[in-house]
């Protein structure tokens, strides 16, 4: 998420220096900072410039599944994982390294199931832009509940990639939920509906006898999602 910008830069591409090809600035991509406990990622317009503390993230193929990338890079999991082999609480200002960023792995998937991701990524962007601009009269008190959950739908998903035997094991097939759930194509919606919509699919989803809400109270059950989610990660 990007606010307006105040400042301007008098940007001359052929006086780079470092930091690859200026092209990648004229392409959506992923963008990471270098400074965490654990990688944070976004997606970057075209057109918008970064220093050298960030780490751009762009395709070489046409594939267009830069959400799908930066639900794992934003994953509980992913989070989890880099506290426990690569976090270094000495430091004060812990780096993220470049090639562990690389190596994450990212699970096979059907193309039904990264439409579903990239869908729960871009509801979770809307929520998170919403949630977080200057305008608190336009919010509701159960906003920021709102993002959490879907937060949590998205989770879920990748641990279902990530851990199939466990998920379904457990009688849980959360990518069928979240298919039937009808998540709504924010392309074709006009904007000031957005909100609106998104709201009203959250209370529709946070329901106690939705199937979607057991399901995930039964997730939170399962050994290996307990132990990623409840217990500190130390080295």
């Amino acid at each position: 998420m990007f606010n307006e910008p105040s400042e301007f830069v008098d940007y001359r591409p052929e006086a780079i220096k470092s930091g690859g090809a200026s092209e990648i600035y004229d392409q959506e991509r992923i963008v990471v900072r270098q400074i965490g406990s654990h990688p944070e990622g976004c997606i970057c317009p075209p057109g918008l410039l970064t220093l050298n503390t960030i780490y751009n993230i762009y395709e070489t193929t046409p594939d267009g599944h830069l959400k799908f990338y930066l639900a794992f890079i934003n994953s509980s999991l992913t989070a989890f994982y880099w506290k426990l082999r690569f976090f270094d609480n000495k430091e004060t200002f812990p780096k993220i390294k470049k090639a562990p960023l690389l190596a994450i792995p990212i699970p096979d998937a059907t193309e039904t199931q990264r439409t579903l991701i990239e869908s729960l990524v871009t509801c979770v962007s809307f929520a998170a832009a919403f949630v977080t601009n200057d305008n608190p009269a336009e919010q509701s008190a159960r906003d920021p509940l709102m993002l959490a959950y879907f937060e949590q739908i998205l989770n879920a998903l990748v641990y279902e990639l990530y851990f199939p035997e466990e998920v379904h094991g457990a009688g849980l097939h959360l990518f069928d939920l979240v298919e039937q759930a009808k998540l709504p194509s924010f392309d074709i919606l006009p904007e000031p509906d957005r909100i609106p919509h998104l709201r009203t699919l959250f209370e529709s989803l946070y329901d106690g006898t939705h199937p979607l809400r057991i399901a995930l109270t039964k997730l939170q059950t399962l050994d290996t999602v307990r132990i990623i989610e409840g217990t500190e990660c130390k080295k």
